[in-house]
């Protein structure tokens, strides 16, 4: 998505990139991946998600290297209330209507819509040209994540974590069956999933994460009045 925006009569891009373009540390740094680290083309050949959302991201950064007013956001996973056409906010549905039942290893950070929103018009008034900004929330584990969810809908939790070596197995043999293609451009890249520092995003754009637990009550509110969910009813 491009948005422009006039600051003080200069013209701005603000690109909304992904989470995807985001790389690990550089072995023996001991930190949490921030806006330094860049996805390499070809880590995840298998994604042509991972790998097309790199390389739109670089040629923004390479047009504002060359003087294009561009500045880059990489929202992390995105929920919260408004979602008409879930994407991500599939997955609460889904723990909501009790489908959760087995939890994935690694993280997720998570982050409300409405902050990311904020933080779009603060990129188009204060951003630095040619930075990127991860606008993150909350690190969680996936168990966690699925967890806290099921508990808010009054749905049932995971049973346990599915181990990393069985993950692998699955995702490679659900990547040579028709229809699953969806296993290599994103449970197939598991191994990538981490936690994310947003400190940048933080201070320079003003980014405010509210609580998980503020945007799991409004999306799943959101949905049952909008008939996507019935009414909340406790496990016994």
């Amino acid at each position: 998505m491009l948005r422009a925006c006039r600051d003080a009569g200069s013209p701005r891009l603000v690109y909304t990139s992904s989470l995807s373009t985001i790389g690990r540390p550089p072995v023996g740094e001991d930190r949490l991946s921030d806006e330094c680290d860049v996805y390499q083309a070809g880590t995840l050949p298998r994604s042509a998600y991972y790998e097309c959302k790199s390389a739109m991201e670089a040629e923004v950064l390479r047009a504002a290297a060359a003087g294009s007013p561009a500045v880059v956001v990489n929202p992390t996973v995105v929920f919260g209330p408004g979602d008409a056409r879930p994407t991500t906010g599939a997955l609460l549905l889904a723990l909501a209507r009790g489908a959760g039942l087995i939890s994935l290893p690694g993280w997720l950070n998570v982050v409300d819509v409405r902050d990311v929103a904020a933080a779009h018009l603060a990129a188009a008034e204060a951003g630095a040209l040619g930075e990127r900004y991860i606008l993150g929330g909350h690190n969680l584990r996936i168990a966690e994540f699925m967890r806290s969810a099921a508990l808010a809908a009054g749905a049932r939790t995971p049973w346990f974590e599915l181990p990393r070596p069985v993950l692998r197995v699955l995702v490679r043999t659900g990547e040579r069956l028709p229809g699953l293609s969806v296993l290599g451009n994103h449970l197939g890249a598991f191994e990538s999933w981490q936690p994310l520092d947003s400190r940048k995003a933080v201070k320079h754009l003003g980014l405010h994460a509210r609580p998980w637990s503020e945007t799991l009550r409004d999306s799943l509110d959101w949905y049952r009045r909008h008939g996507a969910l019935g009414p909340a009813t406790p496990v016994v």
